[in-house]
């Protein structure tokens, strides 16, 4: 396993008044506590007392309660969070931390500290980068990225330390545009409470804490807080944990939409390169791969992926006139269990159908939840030729095929198997024309939901433990 160091810093004797630590606040007249981006790494010391230490074991608590692997820590100082997250274990190869600060002294020290662990990282920097992204981006063009301040990993939590208080009247703003930009639905806000036990006399708090016990409680998904009581200055602060959104639903699209979602993290600096791009075919029809492994595919302009999420929306919309309804909404859709879910346009950018290939051990379905959009369903006439006269599954089946992903390819349907016997008669020659019948009904991907199948393959990849 890895191993911390212990690089020297410059340090002082611990700076008490009556006996608790304080933090070396400069010397002159002022009402408010002075906020500083740029300080000595002593100068906060107070922070590193063992009276200090329940602030930081709140945050490690929330984030081993909701199982937090994957961090961004804003105004980290040198990461005390980390301290005990190492102590209890937690820290491990899934273990993924990025913090950064305005203090150049306490993130060289961080640094030095960590240095053997390579998914721990401390940079100088502070929140105000959005500001960057915000200044040239939009959904049709690539938004500027502060390259510092990206991450190869998927972020689940920010631990806000204690630095929205630095802007009074925008942090809310500030919050959640970082948290859209690292597309992270979870939040941990330490700040001072406005009522202090230990305190200086005539000194006004920065605080914000009531506003997030209020307005962000109100306005997010799931909210909980604890407020720790420490014999330090300004020690009583408040602890929160915030879930911005559900996993689907309609603040979480608009999440999604959103053209920074997700701009700063990961994989996908990873997996681009895998990812497929757009496909035409001779008809000059266009196929987009709008999810490609459960995520929304990082090849994609911005432009596309409006088309795609427009798409989305219709489909929304169209899904209530379909026997299976419930199956075409956010949650139903099932894209985070996608190998792979197509849109097929035609030449003139109208959207003709969606189409997924879904994971099942090692077998994969295609057209799972196929959705054809009103304005090219067929007239009941032609049930057995395709829109799209099967481009998009040729495709998909080249794609899989590349990547060695062909064990068993199938097809499902609830009702009777007939309709695929029709369907090889009626294609002789087209790419099913090979492909098999089973008997009967078999498991596929959910519990108690039996289905016939239409494949290509090794049948045993399906028919292994199932019933």
């Amino acid at each position: 396993m890895w191993k911390k160091h212990t690089p020297e810093i410059e340090t002082r004797e611990p700076h008490l008044v009556n006996g608790m630590p304080w933090p070396r606040l400069p010397k002159g007249e002022y009402d408010k506590v002075p906020l500083q981006e740029e300080y000595r790494h002593y100068s906060m010391d107070y922070l590193d007392s063992a009276e200090a230490k329940p602030i930081f074991e709140a945050q490690a608590d929330y984030i081993m309660k909701h199982g937090h692997k994957t961090l961004v820590d804003i105004g980290c100082r040198h990461g005390p969070v980390n301290d005990i997250l190492f102590e209890r274990g937690y820290i491990d190869e899934d273990y993924h931390y990025f913090g950064f600060d305005t203090s150049t002294e306490s993130i060289h020290y961080a640094q030095e500290v960590w240095k053997e662990f390579p998914n721990i990282t401390y940079r100088v920097g502070t929140y105000k980068f959005v500001d960057e992204c915000l200044g040239e981006g939009d959904v049709y063009n690539e938004p500027n990225v502060p390259e510092d301040y990206k991450v190869d990993f998927e972020v689940d939590c920010i631990i806000w330390s204690g630095v929205l208080l630095y802007e009074p009247t925008k942090h809310q703003k500030y919050f959640q545009d970082i948290q859209i930009a690292y597309g992270a639905r979870h939040a941990i806000i330490q700040e001072p409470m406005q009522d202090q036990r230990i305190w200086r006399e005539g000194l006004e708090l920065n605080t914000i804490a009531r506003y997030v016990q209020l307005h962000y409680k109100n306005k997010y998904h799931a909210y909980e807080d604890t407020v720790t009581d420490c014999d330090i200055f300004s020690g009583r602060r408040l602890i929160a944990h915030i879930t911005c959104h559900r996993e689907m639903g309609r603040r979480a699209n608009s999440w999604f939409k959103h053209f920074m979602y997700g701009l700063m993290c990961g994989p996908m600096f990873k997996i681009k390169s895998d990812a497929p791009s757009i496909r035409y075919t001779d008809d000059g029809e266009k196929m987009v791969p709008y999810i490609w492994q459960g995520k929304v595919n990082p090849r994609l302009t911005y432009l596309e992926l409006e088309r795609c999420r427009n798409a989305l929306d219709l489909m929304d919309h169209e899904r209530y006139e379909h026997r299976l309804g419930d199956n075409y909404n956010a949650k139903g859709l099932h894209l985070d269990k996608m190998l792979l879910y197509n849109f097929v346009f035609t030449s003139d950018d109208q959207v003709m159908f969606g189409s997924g290939a879904q994971w099942d051990g090692n077998a994969v379905r295609v057209f799972s939840r196929y959705f054809a959009f009103e304005q090219f369903k067929t007239d009941g006439k032609n049930l057995l030729e395709k829109v799209d006269k099967w481009s998009e599954l040729i495709w998909t089946i080249q794609m899989l095929e590349s990547r060695g992903w062909n064990k068993l390819i199938y097809w499902s349907r609830d009702k009777s198997p007939k309709f695929f016997e029709r369907l090889k008669r009626a294609n002789p020659t087209g790419p099913i024309s090979d492909w098999h019948i089973h008997p009967d009904k078999i498991n596929i991907i959910y519990p108690n939901n039996k289905q016939y199948i239409f494949y290509t393959g090794d049948i045993n990849e399906i028919l292994h433990n199932r019933k």
